[in-house]
C-alpha cells in the first residue's frame, strides 16, 4: 500500500568487497512515467577467529596463546592485528602470519587469581572486513609450598607443629588439608586458616624415643591448588625421674654408700648418664655415671 518494494538477492561468496550500486528501474505504467534510482550499498564480509590453548594456566609459568583468523571463505587473513585479552585485561596485540596464524607467550604473573579465566581474541575489523572475536574458558592453578617452624616436644605429651601454606606469590592459602606425620605413623590432619597458618598436635609415645625425629608435612591439592610435601624434624625430649637410695640412719664420721637411679617417666632406665651428687651442708659434689640399669653408686 505504501509503494515499497523489497528485493532479496544473495551475492556469490566470491563477490568483490566494497561499494556496490544497486539500480532500481521502474518501467512506467498507464499514467505513471518511468523512473530510475541508484542505491549505494557496501559489500562486507565477516571474519572467524579460533583459539588453540591449554585448559590449565599455571601461575608463574609461561603459557602459549595461539589461534587463527580467517575470512568467510576460510582463507587466512594475512598480516592483520589481533588483540588478546585475559579476564578482560589486554595482554598483547599480535600480527597474523601467511597462514593466518597468531601466537603469544604469556608470562603468567604469580599474582594471577586462581580459578576460571576467560581468554579472548579480537580482530577489530579493517576496510570491508567486519570485526570478529572468540573466547575460551580456561583455569588458573597455583603451586603450593609448606613452611615449617622449629618444633619440639616431650615424650608422653602432645607436641605442637606449626607452619604455613603459601602459593607461588607467598600468599597464605586458606582451607587446604594439611597432614603432619612422624616415621612411626603418628599423624594429625588439620585445615589451614585464613593466612595459611596451621597447628597440628602429635602425641609422642614413649616408644618413639628421644632425639631428632623425621617429620613430614603434606598439603593436599584442591580445586585450583596443587599439593606438595616437605620434610622437617621434631626434637623429642624425655621427662626424667631421679630415685635416691640412702641408709635409714647415718653416724657422724662414718662412711656410707648411696645409689641414684635415673629413668624416664615410664620407668625406662637411662644408661651412661652423668649425675652430680651434692652433699649438704658440706658442699661436697661427686660425679657418677649410670650403668645399664640407670643406677650410679656413690660413697662419702
Amino acid at each position: 500500500p505504501e509503494g515499497r518494494v523489497t528485493f532479496t538477492h544473495e551475492l556469490p561468496a566470491i563477490w568483490p568487497l566494497g561499494p556496490l550500486d544497486a539500480v532500481w528501474s521502474y518501467a512506467g505504467r498507464e499514467w505513471y512515467l518511468p523512473s530510475q534510482a541508484v542505491q549505494e550499498l557496501v559489500v562486507v564480509a565477516p571474519t572467524t577467529l579460533q583459539l588453540s590453548v591449554a585448559e590449565a594456566v599455571l601461575a608463574g609459568q609461561s603459557y602459549s596463546v595461539a589461534g587463527t583468523v580467517e575470512d568467510d571463505l576460510g582463507q587466512p587473513l594475512i598480516n592483520v592485528e589481533v588483540l588478546l585479552f585475559a579476564g578482560g585485561f589486554h595482554l598483547a596485540t599480535v600480527q597474523s602470519d601467511a597462514a593466518g596464524s597468531f601466537g603469544w607467550e604469556w608470562a603468567v604473573p604469580l599474582e594471577q587469581v586462581p580459578g576460571p579465566l576467560l581468554l579472548s581474541a579480537q580482530y577489530p575489523g579493517v576496510g570491508y572486513r567486519l570485526a570478529g572475536n572468540t573466547s575460551q574458558q580456561v583455569y588458573t592453578y597455583h603451586t603450593t609450598a609448606l613452611l615449617l617452624e622449629p618444633a619440639s616436644g616431650v615424650l608422653n605429651y602432645t607436641a605442637s607443629v606449626t607452619g604455613r601454606v603459601i602459593d607461588g606469590a607467598g600468599r597464605g592459602v586458606e582451607g587446604l588439608v594439611v597432614t603432619v606425620a612422624l616415621d612411626d605413623g603418628t599423624s594429625s590432619t588439620v585445615i589451614s586458616t585464613a593466612d595459611g597458618q596451621f597447628t597440628a598436635g602429635l602425641l609422642l609415645s614413649f616408644a618413639l624415643g628421644v632425639g631428632e625425629q623425621n617429620l613430614t608435612a603434606t598439603v593436599l591439592g584442591s580445586s585450583y591448588y596443587y599439593g606438595n610435601t616437605t620434610s622437617g624434624s621434631l626434637l623429642v625430649q624425655g621427662g626424667t625421674i631421679t630415685w635416691l637410695e640412702l641408709p635409714a640412719a647415718l653416724e657422724a664420721g662414718a662412711t656410707f654408700t648411696g645409689r641414684a637411679t635415673l629413668t624416664l617417666e615410664d620407668g625406662t632406665p637411662l644408661a651412661g648418664m652423668p649425675l652430680l651428687v651434692r652433699l649438704e651442708p658440706t658442699g661436697v659434689t661427686m660425679l657418677a655415671i649410670t650403668d645399664g640399669n640407670g643406677s650410679a653408686t656413690f660413697s662419702a
